[in-house]
């Protein structure tokens, strides 16, 4: 689980009047906690307080995940520069999506 990236974060918003969704953290660490050993190559603060996490890269691929609280995920994945899937999930059909899409693998267990 990102920690440090997270604390680094709360920080930043707080010096910029941004407040981090408690909802949007919690499904965070809630699919950690669902797939331990998943390391993240990106956690983003968005301006309505959500935070988003990223993997991959253009040529390997890419999964973007943003937490919107609530239990509900938008997500983007893509193979090359072609949208491969995307949409609106229950954070529960997250992992099963990757997987079925072929882009779990991209999560990068350690």
């Amino acid at each position: 689980m990102p920690q440090a990236r997270l604390t680094e974060l709360e920080e930043i918003a707080q010096d910029e009047g941004f407040t981090i969704s408690p909802e949007s953290q919690q499904d965070l660490f809630a699919f950690f906690a669902e797939n331990p050993g998943v390391r993240v190559d990106g956690i983003f603060l968005l301006d309505n307080g959500c935070l988003r996490a990223t993997w991959g890269g253009l040529d390997s691929g890419k999964v973007s995940l943003r937490f919107l609280g609530d239990g509900q995920v938008q997500f983007i994945c893509y193979r090359g520069k072609e949208e491969t899937a995307y949409g609106r999930t229950e954070l529960a059909g997250v992992t099963p999506l990757l997987k079925f899409c072929g882009m779990f693998s991209l999560l990068k267990k350690v």
